[in-house]
């Protein structure tokens, strides 16, 4: 049985290769997304509390202005 040249061997390793980066960088895509999702989510909560306390203390001076 003849074997097989060593530029198959080489093919065949490169093309798993790239194969499994390409797994594992689309697995960092969506870690990453979800990342961002969850920053976006709390800077809105953030952004959402820090206007419910600055209605807070608008309603207290205009109260008191009263």
């Amino acid at each position: 049985m003849e074997s097989l040249p060593t530029s198959v061997y080489i093919g065949v390793g490169v093309l798993i290769l790239s194969n499994v980066a390409s797994v594992i960088s689309f697995f960092v895509f969506i870690f990453k997304g979800g990342m961002f999702v969850a920053e976006t989510r709390a800077g809105i909560k953030d952004a959402k509390d820090c206007a419910v306390r600055a209605h807070t203390r608008i309603d207290a001076i205009a109260g008191a202005a009263k």
